[in-house]
């Protein structure tokens, strides 16, 4: 039954993972066969948030042992997908230059900032990718991007649908954000060509970066402002 599957393979995957969420593992072994399935799916849900809350990297074990917990539920738990997601949104955040933890993600109240700090490339290195970065200039490998995000748009939509933009709007609104970036970038031809996509497809917010676009001159301290 999903009590006895969720006291068994998350008091493991606890215990794997250690420290803090050793804890609940005692918890859930005591609970197995006095909770009903819904109550089930709560606790398995605890303890995958908290031993997303005790990882202190993206590699550490607490994160593999948080994705064996969530097998046990079902893709229709809305709580469990989201958590999916937050797992693979911090896996793909280090193609573009980006490493959060699960607990500066989950803190974050705008998700769409992180976007756009991942369109802009702004978003500051790690220690580990500084050091990276000073390895790469000597010869080794570097962690700084070599493909702009705003050529790589089906990554950053994908991405951009983890962290709950997917409606036709939200994916709009992510190509309108590629097509500031490429245009701030230097790269007009892209800029134009996402922006002709969006025109065609009737997106009135693009026509505002169209007019800057075309008279650049009138809206040069809004295009200095724009990302501030």
């Amino acid at each position: 039954s999903l009590v006895s599957s969720a006291a068994t393979l998350a008091a493991a995957a606890a215990a794997k993972a250690g420290g803090a969420a050793a804890g609940s593992s005692v918890v859930l072994r005591g609970a197995q066969g006095l909770l009903s399935a819904a109550a089930a799916e709560g606790v398995v849900v605890g303890v995958s948030q908290e031993l997303l809350a005790s990882a202190v990297s993206i590699d550490d074990p607490a994160i593999k042992a948080a994705e064996a917990v969530l097998v046990l539920l079902p893709e229709s738990c809305e709580v469990a997908t989201a958590q999916r997601s937050t797992v693979a949104v911090l896996r793909r955040l280090p193609e573009f230059g980006v490493s959060l933890l699960p607990a500066q993600l989950t803190a974050l109240p705008d998700k769409r900032q992180l976007l756009h700090s991942v369109l802009l490339c702004r978003t500051k290195r790690t220690g580990q990718q500084q050091q990276q970065h000073m390895d790469g200039s000597r010869g080794g490998s570097s962690s700084v991007l070599r493909v702009a995000p705003w050529r790589r748009l089906g990554d950053v939509l994908e991405l951009a649908a983890l962290l709950g933009m997917s409606s036709h709007d939200d994916q709009q609104e992510v190509r309108l954000l590629a097509a500031e970036a490429a245009y701030d970038g230097g790269e007009v031809d892209i800029a134009q060509h996402l922006l002709l996509g969006l025109s065609a497809a009737r997106y009135a917010p693009a026509w505002r970066l169209a007019a800057e676009m075309a008279y650049p001159d009138r809206y040069v301290v809004r295009m200095a402002c724009r990302f501030l």
